[in-house]
């Protein structure tokens, strides 16, 4: 039997990781496969150019045009989620339209599912007909809907024949809390920096380049503001760690997904409104580089995550990390080697792990490195792509329909 190449349905309906989805597309291109992105106009920046695959957009085209509803969605997360939510159903009705224009059948690959009790109807219907597909597990219980998603969310992951996880650990908890079979799970690490590789710069370049003065360390917190990403906590920390080191400073760079005025009120009570400077707004991609070349320490104090995209951004770029045990990024940070791991929701703990490191500039070094020899031997995206791809093939070429192949980590 011939080698499948595709067609290969990328689907990120909400232009929800525009990086990670343009950098998985152009590597399997690069493989000769034939590719095609479903996605929405992108709600903040701009569109990456296509490197050798198609984009059709599908979704939520009318709310991110310039208009009234633009306007309404950008004011508000509830209203963008409901209006969202209306349009939903029409962009899966033209996605299962685009896909019946294939000749032949191939894979599917969701990374998000947005509304899982319709995209399983979807997927149902793609089986029967031969099509495959695969679905990215980027987070399992997204808030503020858990409870109402998550049981639909494991219906979902369970009718697919293949679900992709970034590390061992993630792989247990997906199968723990989703009851997805270990059968149909495959360990594929994400790629390298791709889009946010950039220029090379010194500390004091990239924060000349991105405004910010004084020799003092710079932490930063970076990334979609949301309630699991523990902002509060970090905030809470400051005093303790302006006690010891008075001229340092929290870069917060990133675009809020809840109101941003109750973390305003605590950096307003605790009196560190000199020492927070708050980047609000989508990062463009040119810029992120330069953001964290400019930081000391990257501080990740989720309270609840599968695992975030920055770790890769921090570690990439060559810098030391204090995260909480939580997910999966204890796969990545690994405790007293490329950075720090505290409990999660414990400011005390938080502030202590920062000034450690803060005050030993040698050990903030030594971790940095080890952060970039990690990321460089182990994320590279034309490994990502040829496990991908590899998974792609076994489900296509040697499952019977509705049947998933029993596979292990693609490493």
């Amino acid at each position: 039997m011939a080698e499948f190449t595709g067609p290969v349905t990328v689907l990120d309906p909400g232009n929800f990781s525009p990086q990670y989805t343009a950098n998985l597309c152009s590597s399997l291109a690069q493989l000769s496969v034939d590719v095609t992105l479903i996605t929405s106009p992108p709600q903040f920046g701009a569109m990456l150019s296509p490197r050798g695959y198609r984009v059709e957009y599908c979704f939520f085209q009318h709310l991110y045009a310039p208009g009234l509803l633009r306007s309404a969605a950008a004011r508000s997360p509830r209203i963008r989620t409901l209006l969202k939510a209306c349009a939903y159903p029409f962009g899966l009705a033209s996605t299962k339209r685009l896909l019946g224009l294939q000749e032949l059948p191939g894979v599917l690959h969701y990374q998000w599912a947005h509304w899982p009790i319709l995209d399983h109807a979807l997927v149902a219907r793609l089986r029967r007909t031969g099509w495959r597909v695969v679905a990215t597990a980027h987070e399992f219980a997204p808030p503020p809907f858990s409870s109402l998603w998550q049981p639909q969310a494991r219906r979902f992951y369970r009718s697919v024949d293949g679900v992709v996880v970034h590390s061992a650990r993630l792989a247990e908890k997906a199968g723990a809390e989703l009851d997805i079979p270990r059968s149909r799970l495959h360990v594929i690490a994400r790629g390298d920096l791709g889009v946010f590789q950039g220029a090379p710069l010194t500390r004091e370049e990239a924060r000349a380049q991105i405004g910010i003065t004084g020799s003092g360390p710079v932490l930063l917190f970076f990334g979609m503001i949301k309630p699991n990403k523990g902002l509060a906590h970090l905030l809470l920390a400051m005093p303790a760690i302006l006690g010891e080191f008075p001229d340092a400073r929290l870069v917060i760079a990133g675009e809020p997904m809840e109101k941003f005025d109750r973390y305003r009120a605590i950096i307003q009570r605790l009196g560190t409104s000199r020492s927070v400077i708050a980047r609000l707004g989508y990062v463009k991609d040119d810029e992120v580089s330069a953001y964290f070349q400019a930081s000391d320490l990257v501080v990740l104090p989720h309270t609840e995550s599968v695992l975030s995209g920055v770790v890769w951004i921090a570690m990439g770029l060559g810098r030391p990390i204090v995260g909480t045990n939580v997910g999966g990024l204890s796969d990545l940070v690994k405790d007293e080697v490329n950075g720090l791991l505290v409990p999660p929701g414990s400011p005390a703990p938080l502030a202590h792990a920062i000034v450690r490191l803060l005050r030993d500039p040698g050990q903030l070094e030594r971790m940095g490195n080890r952060s970039r020899e990690r990321s460089l031997a182990g994320h590279q995206w034309s490994q990502t792509a040829k496990e991908t791809l590899g998974l792609y093939r076994r489900l296509m070429n040697h499952c019977p329909s509705g049947q998933a192949k029993s596979v292990t980590s693609g490493t």
